[in-house]
């Protein structure tokens, strides 16, 4: 019935501003039980009532006894004395003067006089034990109706505290619908009175317990986060754990690669170093392209330190190609002086047959098959080799044409030590 966007529950309980201790409220249950009491206190006054009207009626009983046996008394009077059972006023005679009378009547006669005092006494006894039942029921109803009249005063101070109580149960629903906002159906706000308090507090019950059965799903779906949360987090721990270890095995390997990596580049500079030592001993004018260096940075060259330093900040790729070429110029400029130096020895100086051979005869039968095929594309690849030529033509030059050779090896040597005495 109530759209409350809180979740508060009533406190029956309620504290006076004189003593904090007194308890001002009483639950539901506390006051079912007060009615509950109250009905009992109804149904024993009831009870009493009822117990009230039994001792009247077995008084008017004993009553009617004790005249009945007044009137029988009166009949055995008569029948014995022959009067009337009156005194000289005409006033009726006492129990008592009638059995003296009809004693003395009686005396005439002993048997009737026996008999006559036995139904006296026997009248004498039913009257006293009449009379005394009387007292009791007396006493009995005076005590019934003193309790009756304490549970009267009690029903009335209970109906007062039902009174009272019922405006603390207005006051106090009024309370709780105000400070949790409640509104009926309509969205208007909800007044409690005498007429609907019962029905405000039965709806503040269900709502109170809607609100605990959504606080139960609610603690419910947070402790199902939470266990979540706690499964996260042991697998985040884990997780961490297991990064930890990885994370230790990664910088171990990080470490190892830097370490290697150190090493590599230092076996890269070194053979930088290499490199650049090739260039500068076969090519030391050689100087880096402009456009691999600085602004405004000039080539110089690698016999220079600034030249040295401009090729060892190239690539390796660079150096190598540098180096390729560099050798390749030198390999070109060897075999040029090797075919030189082969044409000088192979150059036509007269008789160039062979001298002082044994025997230049060839013995057929001492020809064998050889073992080996002939790999022409070798044999070839030999035959333009400059250093087989170069062996060849040292192997069929003479001695003048070695000794020529000689002098102009020493003087192109000679040539080149002093073009770098002049550099």
């Amino acid at each position: 019935m109530f759209p409350c966007p809180f979740s508060k529950i009533l406190d029956f309980e309620r504290k006076t501003k004189e003593d904090k201790a007194v308890q001002t409220g009483l639950s539901i249950e506390q006051l079912k039980a007060q009615h509950q009491e109250i009905a009992d206190h109804q149904k024993a006054v009831q009870s009493l009532q009822s117990q009230a009207d039994n001792l009247t009626n077995q008084k008017n009983d004993v009553q009617s006894q004790v005249a009945t046996v007044i009137q029988n008394l009166k009949s055995i009077y008569e029948a014995t004395t022959g009067h009337q059972a009156v005194d000289k006023d005409g006033n009726g005679l006492s129990p008592l003067e009638m059995a003296n009378d009809i004693t003395r009547a009686a005396r005439s006669s002993q048997k009737d006089k026996q008999q006559a005092e036995k139904d006296a006494d026997a009248a004498q006894e039913k009257q006293t034990a009449a009379e005394n039942q009387q007292k009791q029921l007396e006493q009995q109803l005076t005590q019934q109706q003193q309790q009756l009249q304490t549970l009267q005063n009690q029903i009335s101070d209970a109906e007062e505290q039902i009174k009272q109580r019922k405006l603390q149960r207005i006051k106090a629903a009024q309370q709780e619908i105000d400070q949790n906002d409640l509104l009926d159906n309509n969205d208007q706000p909800i007044t409690v009175t005498e007429a609907n308090v019962t029905q405000m507090e039965q709806e503040l019950d269900s709502w109170r317990q809607e609100e605990r059965d959504n606080w139960e799903t609610d603690k419910q779906d947070y402790q199902d986060e939470l266990d979540n949360l706690n499964q996260e987090i042991t697998t985040a721990r884990t997780t961490k754990t297991e990064l930890s270890t990885t994370n230790q095995q990664l910088t171990t390997q990080n470490q190892q690669l830097q370490n290697e990596n150190t090493t590599v580049q230092n076996q890269i500079n070194d053979y930088k170093n290499q490199l650049v030592d090739t260039i500068a001993e076969n090519a030391p004018e050689h100087k880096v392209d402009s456009s691999l260096l600085k602004p405004n940075e000039k080539a110089q060259a690698v016999i220079t330190n600034t030249g040295r330093q401009q090729h060892l900040r190239q690539p390796l790729k660079y150096l190598m190609d540098t180096v390729t070429e560099v050798l390749q110029k030198v390999k070109t400029e060897a075999t040029k002086f090797i075919d030189h130096v082969v044409k000088i020895l192979i150059a036509p100086n007269g008789d160039q047959s062979p001298k002082n051979l044994q025997n230049r005869e060839l013995d057929p039968s001492s020809i064998t098959a050889s073992d080996k095929p002939i790999d022409h594309l070798k044999e070839k690849q030999l035959q333009n080799d400059p250093a087989v030529k170069l062996k060849k033509a040292i192997l069929s030059a003479n001695s003048e044409q070695l000794q020529k050779v000689d002098q102009q090896v020493k003087q192109s040597l000679k040539q080149q030590v002093e073009d770098d005495i002049e550099y």
